[in-house]
C-alpha cells in the first residue's frame, strides 16, 4: 500500500492535497454512489447514456464525504435533482485508504485518461489477488507453483507502479521484494502451531459470546416489543394464520404476521401474480415507497469485504433492508442447541443468498432479528429461509410436526401536508400544518427547511407571526414511531411582496431629436405581472402607448422607458406603475422638458478643389436661439484642429457669417471640415465635408530620341503623376515634314499595346517606316490636361548583303570577280570579306585588301576581284556589312582552282614488245582535276573501247590501261588523253608490237 499511496501522491495528486483532489472530482465520486444517470444540479458532470455498476459502496462513500446542507448552492432550483455540492470531503489522509477504496477512487477520477490506464489495471490485479488470499481458509495449503504464480503477479504489479514513481523508488522496492520473498514461506510445524493459536482464540471468543448471549436473552423481548409497540404477547401471532407444508413434507408451518407485515407481503405477492413489472406500475411504486419508509432508519450498513458483493444472490439495484422479528415455536423435544448451530451457520455462511440476513438471535429459543431485502419480500422467499433453517436442524421425527412462525414488522406513519405550495405576503402572519396518521403515534416530530432542521419545532404545525424572505423554502415534516421515521411531501413556501418602483433621469431638459432613457428600478417578489407608464400634461393623465415606434422598453422584461426622437409633444410628467400578486407599486413623478440645440448644415457639394482657386464652404445655422459661439474644425490624418480665422488665408466662419472662404487653395488645405455652433441647449455640429486639392496630371516620357530598328518592338516609357487619377489618356503622332497635321494613335488594333490610364507606356510592334514621327502623351483629369514632351522616332534597318556569283571552279591564273550588292538605312559604315579554307571549318580569316591580290570589297565597291587565282585562293567566301541597325552577312560562295591535266606514261621507251597471249599494262598517272568521262585512250588515231572485255582500267579512278591476251591485232601506237575546264592534255606515243611466247619482253 505504501507504493500505491506514493504513486497516487507523486503521479496523480502532484501539487493537490487528497482533500482538494476529492473536491475537484466530487461530481464523479457522488455520481458513482448515487447512480451515473441521475439528474445533477450542475452541468459540471455529463452522465453517460447507459448506467453501470456502482464502484463505491455506502460505507466507502461515508468515509470519503459527509453531507452538509449549508453548502448547497442550488436550493430548490431544480426540483428532484441531486445536489452534489452538499457533499464535502471528510478530513482523512490518503495513507489511511485501503487498496480497494484507493483503486476505486483513481479508476473513477482518471477514467478515460491514457496516462494512468496501465497502472490502474495493475492496482486492480493487486486488489483482486489480495482479496483472493484474504478469503482463503486458514488451514488451506498452497503448493509451490500456485505460490510462485501469486507472488509473481503481485511483485510484478508493485514493481511496475514503483518504477513509474521514480528510478530510485523502483530500485528500493525491488530490494524490498527480494528480502520479503525469503520471509513469506514458513515450515509445516510453524503452520500447525499457527493454526492451534487461531483455534484457541476462536474458542475464547465463542465462550465470551455465549456469556454475553445470556444478557441478550433477557432484554431481547423488551427491546423488540418496544420497537413494535406491542404490549400483549399474544398479539405477536397476529390475527390471521396460513398453513404451508415444508419442502420435504415433514412439517406443517403455520405462518403468522402482524398488520404491517401481512399488508406488505400480500401487496408484494399480488403484484408478482399480476405480472406487473417493477418500476412500471403506480401500485408497485407506492408499495416500494411504503417499504422504504418502514426501513429508512433501520437499514444496516454493510461493512463486509469485496467478496460480499460478488457472492450475493441478487443484483437488485435498490437493496434497502426491512428489520423484522422471526419468532419460531417448534416442538419441545427438538434439540435447541442444534437449531442454534444451524442458525449460526446460516448467519456466518458465505454462500447465503442474502435475501434474508440474520443479524442476531436468542440462544434459549428461536427468536431471530433479521433483515429482508425489500424487493424480495414474498412468501416463497420467507418459506425458503424457514425450510433452510429446518433442514439445518435435522430433527428426528416420524410424524408431521406443526411449527408456528410469527413475522412481525412495525407499521409506518403517514404524513400529509394540507397544501404543496403557498405564497405568503411579506410581513403577514401564517401557519402550516401536517396531518399525521398511523399506529403507534409519533414519538418525535421535526421540520426541515431546505434540508436544514429547524430548531425548537416539534409539533405538527408551524406558526409565522411575520413571514419574511428568510422563511421561504422547501418544508418537510418528519415523524418517528417504532416503525421508524416517515416524511411528508415537500411544501414550497414563497415570500412575496408588492413592487417598489423607482425612476430617475440623468437630465430633465431633453435635446430635441435625441433618444432619452428614463431608468426604472423594480424590486418585489414575484416580478410584476403587468407594468405601465403614465404621462400627465396640464392635469390630464394618459397611458403611454408602447405599440408604436415612438417608445421602446416600458415592459416587465425591460421596465426602463426609451423615448425616441424627443420633441415638444413628449414634454410632461412621467410615472411608472407595476402590479404583482402582492399588490401595486407606483414610482415618484418625473417632469421632462424639451430644448433645441443648434442645427448646422454645410451645403457645399464640390469635394474637389483645383489648386490655386478660391473655395467657399456655404453653411447655415438653425435653432430656437442664436448660437453664442461658432467655430470651424479641420481633421487631417485623425488629428483635428480648429481653423485659425485671424490670418488672410480665411474669411467668414463667424456667428454673423458662418460660411467659410478658403483663399488660394493648395495641398495644405486638404482635410475634413465641419462647423460647430453652441447655444444654451448644447452644441450642434454640421455634416462633415471632405475636400481634396486636385491639379493637372504631370506626364513624363523617359525614352530619349533614338533610331528604331525596323521590325523591332519599341516601348515609349511614360509615367503619369498627380493627386488624382487621370480620367483619360491618349497618344498623339505628328508625321515629320508636316508639323500641322497631328493624329491620335489608334489603340484598337494589334499595332499598339498600352497607352492607357492603367498602363500609360506605349509599345509599337514591328516598327517600320510608317511609324516614323513625333510622339506625345496627353492625360486629363478634373483639374485639366497635362502633356508630355515630344519624342522623335526614326526607322532604321540592318544592311542587306547579296552575292550573285554561284559556287564555281576557277582556272588557275585567271582573275575572278565575286559580284556583291549592299543595301541598308543608313548605308553601311563598314564592309569586309571573310574567307574560310576548305577542310578547316573553324578557321575564318578576313580578306586583306591592302595588297595587289584583291581589288574592290569596300563600302563604295562591295564586289571583290581576286587577281591571278591559284590554289591558295581556294575557299569559302562571304561578305559582311555593318550600320547602326546591326550587321548582315551574305551567303557563302565556294571557289576552287583548276588547271589543265598532265598525263605521264611511266614506260620510258617509246617502243615496247609484248609477248603474245600475255596481259600488258600501260601504266599512266594524271595530275589535275578531270571532268567525268574526259579521259580516253587512242590506238592508231582511234578511241579504244574500254568497255570490251579485252581491256580494263582507262578510267578517272584507274587511268592505266591493261590489254588482256595480247596478239597481233593489238599492235599499234597508244596515246592517253584527259580534259577539264582549263583545257586538255595527252601523253607521249607508245608503240606496241607482238612477239613469240619464248621471246623476252623488253621492259
Amino acid at each position: 500500500m505504501t507504493v500505491i499511496h506514493k504513486y497516487v501522491k507523486v503521479c496523480i495528486l502532484k501539487d493537490l492535497t487528497f482533500e482538494d483532489y476529492r473536491l475537484k472530482n466530487d461530481h464523479k465520486l457522488v455520481h458513482q454512489y448515487f447512480g451515473l444517470n441521475i439528474k445533477c444540479c450542475s452541468e459540471k458532470f455529463v452522465p453517460p447514456k447507459k448506467n453501470g455498476p456502482k464502484k463505491i459502496k455506502m460505507n466507502e462513500f461515508d468515509i470519503l464525504f459527509k453531507e452538509d446542507q449549508t453548502k448547497s448552492k442550488h436550493k430548490n432550483e431544480k426540483k428532484n435533482w441531486k445536489c452534489c455540492c452538499v457533499y464535502v470531503p471528510n478530513p482523512i489522509e490518503l495513507s489511511s485508504m485501503d487498496i480497494t477504496l484507493t483503486h476505486s477512487i483513481i479508476d473513477i477520477c482518471e477514467e478515460g485518461l491514457e496516462n494512468h490506464k496501465y497502472e490502474i489495471s495493475r492496482m486492480k490485479q493487486i486488489k483482486d489477488k489480495r482479496n483472493e488470499i484474504f478469503h482463503m481458509s486458514d488451514s488451506k495449503s498452497v503448493d509451490q507453483k500456485k505460490f510462485e504464480e501469486m507472488w509473481n503477479n503481485l511483485s510484478d504489479s508493485v514493481q511496475l507502479i514503483a518504477n513509474k514513481i521514480s528510478k530510485e523508488e523502483g530500485e528500493n522496492v525491488q530490494q524490498q521484494i527480494s528480502v520479503q520473498k525469503t520471509l513469506v514461506r514458513v515450515s509445516e510445524d510453524d503452520m500447525k502451531q499457527l493454526q492451534l493459536y487461531r483455534y484457541y482464540w476462536r474458542d475464547k471468543c465463542l465462550e465470551c459470546e455465549q456469556q454475553l448471549t445470556e444478557e441478550f436473552d433477557k432484554i431481547i423481548d423488551e427491546v423488540f416489543k418496544e420497537i413494535l409497540n406491542v404490549d400483549d404477547e399474544t398479539a405477536l401471532l397476529g390475527s390471521t394464520a396460513e398453513k404451508i407444508f415444508s419442502e420435504d413434507g415433514l412439517y406443517e408451518i403455520e405462518l403468522h404476521g402482524n398488520v404491517a407485515m401481512n399488508k406488505l407481503i400480500n401487496e408484494k405477492n399480488e403484484t408478482a401474480r399480476s405480472g406487473i413489472k417493477e418500476g412500471n406500475s403506480s401500485i408497485q411504486t407506492r408499495i416500494d415507497a411504503d417499504i422504504n419508509k418502514i426501513s429508512e432508519n433501520k437499514a444496516v450498513k454493510d461493512n463486509d469485504d469485496d467478496s460480499m458483493d460478488a457472492t450475493t444472490s441478487t443484483s437488485i439495484k435498490d437493496s434497502k433492508l426491512i428489520p423484522v422479528l422471526f419468532k419460531i415455536e417448534v416442538p419441545n423435544d427438538w434439540d435447541t442447541e442444534k437449531a442454534i448451530k444451524a442458525l449460526e451457520l446460516m448467519r456466518t455462511s458465505s454462500t447465503d443468498d442474502k435475501d434474508i440476513k440474520i443479524k442476531s438471535y436468542a440462544l434459549y429459543d428461536l427468536q431471530i432479528i433479521a433483515e429482508i431485502i425489500k424487493k424480495r419480500l414474498t412468501k416463497p422467499i420467507i418459506m425458503k429461509f424457514i425450510n433452510k433453517m429446518l433442514k439445518g436442524i435435522q430433527p428426528n421425527t416420524t410424524e408431521k410436526e406443526l411449527i408456528k412462525v410469527s413475522i412481525l414488522a412495525p407499521e409506518k406513519l403517514t404524513l400529509k401536508m394540507t397544501t404543496q405550495k403557498e405564497k405568503i405576503i411579506k410581513g403577514s402572519s401564517h401557519n402550516i400544518k401536517c396531518e399525521i396518521s398511523g399506529n403507534p403515534e409519533a414519538t418525535k416530530i421535526r421540520w426541515t427547511q431546505n434540508g436544514i432542521e429547524r430548531k425548537g419545532e416539534d409539533s405538527a404545525s408551524l406558526v409565522f407571526d411575520e413571514f419574511q424572505p428568510t422563511d421561504e423554502g422547501c418544508y418537510i415534516c418528519y415523524a418517528t414511531n417504532a416503525a421508524g421515521t416517515s416524511e411528508s411531501g415537500p411544501l414550497f413556501m414563497l415570500c412575496i411582496e408588492k413592487p417598489i418602483v423607482h425612476i430617475l433621469s440623468e437630465q430633465l431638459q431633453m435635446i430635441k431629436g435625441s433618444n432619452h432613457i428614463i431608468k426604472c428600478f423594480i424590486s418585489g417578489k414575484p416580478l410584476p405581472s403587468t407594468l405601465s407608464w403614465k404621462k400627465r400634461i396640464h392635469g390630464d393623465e394618459t397611458t403611454v402607448d408602447l405599440t408604436g415606434e415612438k417608445y421602446s422598453g416600458g415592459t416587465v422584461d425591460c421596465p426602463e422607458l426609451t423615448i425616441k426622437d424627443f420633441d415638444i409633444s413628449d414634454e410632461g410628467t412621467y410615472i411608472c406603475q407595476a402590479i404583482n400578486e402582492a399588490g401595486e407599486g407606483c414610482s415618484e413623478e418625473l417632469f421632462l422638458e424639451c430644448i433645441d440645440k443648434p442645427v448646422v448644415e454645410i451645403y457645399t457639394a464640390k469635394p474637389q478643389v483645383t489648386k490655386g482657386s478660391i473655395q467657399i464652404l456655404t453653411c447655415k445655422v438653425f435653432g430656437k436661439s442664436q448660437p453664442s459661439t461658432l467655430s470651424w474644425k479641420k481633421r487631417l490624418n485623425e488629428v483635428e484642429t480648429t481653423v485659425d480665422l485671424t490670418g488672410t488665408k480665411y474669411s467668414g466662419g463667424t456667428v454673423e457669417c458662418p460660411s467659410l472662404t478658403i483663399i488660394d487653395f493648395d495641398i495644405s488645405d486638404e482635410g475634413t471640415y465641419k462647423c460647430q455652433a453652441i447655444n444654451e441647449a448644447g452644441e450642434g455640429c454640421s455634416n462633415e465635408l471632405h475636400i481634396v486639392c486636385i491639379e493637372k496630371p504631370v506626364v513624363q516620357i523617359y525614352t530619349e530620341k533614338q533610331p528604331v530598328i525596323k521590325g523591332s518592338n519599341q516601348i515609349i516609357q511614360c509615367s503619369v503623376s498627380g493627386k488624382q487619377q487621370p480620367s483619360s489618356l491618349s497618344w498623339k503622332k505628328r508625321v515629320n515634314g508636316n508639323d500641322h497635321v497631328e493624329t491620335t494613335v489608334d489603340l484598337t488594333g494589334e499595332k499598339y499595346s498600352g497607352g492607357t490610364v492603367g498602363c500609360p507606356s506605349l509599345t509599337i510592334k514591328d516598327f517600320d517606316m510608317s511609324d516614323e514621327g513625333t510622339y506625345t502623351c496627353q492625360a486629363t483629369n478634373d483639374a485639366g490636361e497635362g502633356c508630355s514632351k515630344e519624342l522623335l522616332l526614326k526607322c532604321i534597318e540592318k544592311p542587306n548583303v547579296q552575292i550573285y556569283t554561284d559556287n564555281q571552279q576557277i582556272i588557275k591564273g585567271s582573275n575572278q570577280i565575286i559580284q556583291c550588292t549592299v543595301f541598308g538605312k543608313p548605308f553601311p559604315s563598314s564592309l569586309s570579306w571573310k574567307k574560310r579554307v576548305n577542310g578547316d571549318e573553324q578557321v575564318e580569316t578576313t580578306v586583306d585588301l591592302t595588297g595587289r591580290k584583291y581589288s574592290g570589297g569596300t563600302v563604295d565597291c562591295p564586289s571583290l576581284t581576286i587577281n591571278d587565282f591559284d590554289m591558295s585562293d581556294e575557299g569559302t567566301y562571304s561578305c559582311q556589312a555593318i550600320n547602326e541597325a546591326g550587321e548582315d552577312c551574305s551567303k557563302e560562295l565556294l571557289l576552287e582552282c583548276i588547271k589543265k591535266p598532265e598525263i605521264v606514261i611511266t614506260i620510258s621507251a617509246d617502243e615496247q614488245q609484248v609477248n603474245k597471249e600475255s596481259d600488258f599494262t600501260l601504266a599512266c598517272t594524271i595530275s589535275g582535276t578531270i571532268d567525268k568521262n574526259e579521259i580516253s585512250w587512242i590506238k592508231n588515231t582511234k578511241k579504244v573501247d574500254i568497255q570490251q572485255e579485252k581491256y580494263s582500267g582507262g578510267t578517272i579512278n584507274f587511268p592505266s590501261l591493261t590489254i588482256k591476251n595480247f596478239d597481233k591485232e593489238d599492235e599499234g601506237t597508244y596515246i592517253c588523253q584527259a580534259a577539264n575546264k582549263a583545257g586538255g592534255g595527252k601523253s607521249k606515243e607508245i608503240l606496241l608490237s607482238c612477239i613469240g611466247k619464248k621471246q623476252l619482253n623488253q621492259k
